[in-house]
Parts: structure tokens; C-alpha cells; sequence
């Protein structure tokens, strides 16, 4: 299992990221990520990218809050509507859980912009009586 927690909208290279996350799971393994989406974005976009060493700003500078460093960190990608499709299925089968409650009220009144992906590497990892909606609904607290 693979967790990465607020961290993909950091990194420069996110289809790299994804793939390396798919190549370190065994078979049948997870990949459990908390991911903000901007649901006003049909597809994902780049805020910022590195060329020849050097951070390009392609839109405003956005710095999430990070307790180590008081600039904060930079995000590097807007996800959008096309997370799934375009990011996570690279993993394997994925699924997306609200991160707080309803999923369809959080998607249509934007309460929130974090959520849960879950991810699971082609294989088989568990018996098929397990079930991945099992193991989906295992990790839905509250």
C-alpha cells in the first residue's frame, strides 16, 4: 500500500508520479491519496513547470500551507474533472470517496475540494469474496 497524503498537486511531474506509484505496488496493492480538485476545471492544468533547472509560473504562484517552511509549498497542477480518467487509472481500477461526508454535495455546492482516491494495482492481492467496494467502504470513517 502506497499513501501519499496532499502531496501529487506538489510535484512537477505528476504522470511520472503516478507511474512510479504504480510500478512500486505489488500486484493487487493500493494506492489511498487525498487529492484537491478544482471541479470548475474540465481538465487538469499545469500552475507551474521546470525547464533547464528553473520553476516557469504558467499561472498565479499557489502555496498550500506546510508547517515546515513558512512560504509554504508550491503547487505545480490544478487537477480537474479528468483525475480519474487521466491521473489515478494509470494506477489501476480507481475510485473517488468523499472526503467528508455526501460525495454529491460536496461536488455541487464545492464545500470541499479534497478527496479520497483510491487506487488498486492490476492483480490479485485479496480473494475475490473480499471485494474491492469491501475494502472501499473499510476505509470510509464516520
Amino acid at each position: 500500500m502506497v499513501i501519499t497524503e496532499d502531496v501529487l498537486e506538489h510535484v512537477p511531474h505528476p504522470d511520472m508520479a503516478f507511474a512510479e506509484i504504480r510500478r512500486i505496488l505489488k500486484p493487487g496493492g493500493y494506492h489511498v491519496a487525498t487529492i484537491p480538485v478544482k471541479w470548475h476545471l474540465v481538465e487538469s492544468e499545469p500552475r507551474a513547470i521546470i525547464k533547464d533547472g528553473v520553476i516557469h509560473h504558467l499561472l498565479e504562484p499557489e502555496f498550500h500551507l506546510d508547517p515546515t517552511r513558512a512560504e509554504g509549498i508550491l503547487a505545480f497542477t490544478d487537477y480537474g474533472q479528468d483525475i480519474l480518467t487521466r491521473y489515478c487509472n494509470i494506477i489501476g481500477k480507481s475510485e473517488m470517496l468523499a472526503a467528508h461526508g455526501d460525495l454529491e454535495m460536496e461536488r455541487a455546492y464545492a464545500i470541499y475540494n479534497n478527496w479520497i482516491f483510491l487506487s488498486q494495482r492490476e492483480g490479485a492481492a485479496f480473494p475475490a469474496a473480499y471485494g474491492w467496494t469491501r475494502f472501499a467502504t473499510r476505509l470510509r470513517w464516520g
